[in-house]
């Protein structure tokens, strides 16, 4: 026998209560990082905290960056899932580091978005999440991937980012004119 399926009878066999002090138990055994698989199941189920960054160049133009993953293949703007223990900063600091490889400047926090799962385009198909949302410029020298005008995004556009790129624009706008939300 398999061990998944030496788990799967285990769980059959135990009540709600039971199954549920268990995950708790494995949960509080594992060590930082977790293994994707486990942070993916989590994902799935709890309210995540990812960390979006519009990175502007002097026309106006959004980085786009590739991405390939089990949820998704093509264009998104950076981001990363804040991690346990880890503050914003830190966070934004390992996503500069592994997803904007260039110079930046005049970062910017625009606030927060909730985004409920579903299919809908102010949805994210993967998971329920509070989004904080936020931009800076690029600093004369080249960034990793591609840039694109808001009204433009190529079609392989990640479908809740093609939403949260125009609130961005706005609410970068919104701040250059003293307007706060």
């Amino acid at each position: 026998m398999t061990l998944k399926r030496d788990v799967g009878d285990l769980l059959a066999s135990l009540p709600p209560e039971e199954k549920a002090e268990l995950l708790a138990t494995l949960l509080m055994e594992m060590e930082w990082p977790i293994p994707d698989v486990v942070f993916q199941a989590l994902m799935q189920r709890t309210v995540s905290v990812p960390i979006e960054l519009a990175v502007v160049n002097e026309e106006g133009q959004v980085l786009m960056t590739p991405r390939k993953d089990a949820f998704f293949e093509g264009l998104h703007i950076p981001g990363t899932v804040l991690r346990d223990n880890e503050t914003v900063q830190q966070a934004m600091e390992r996503l500069l580091a592994k997803e904007v490889p260039g110079t930046v400047k005049g970062m910017q926090s625009l606030g927060w978005v909730e985004l409920t799962r579903g299919p809908l385009p102010n949805q994210n198909p993967f998971r329920h999440e509070i989004s904080l949302l936020h931009a800076c410029y690029v600093d004369g020298k080249r960034v990793s991937g591609e840039f694109f005008s808001p009204g433009e995004l190529p079609d392989n556009t990640l479908p809740h980012h093609k939403m949260l790129i125009p609130l961005i624009g706005k609410r970068m706008w919104q701040r250059r004119r003293g307007i706060h939300w």
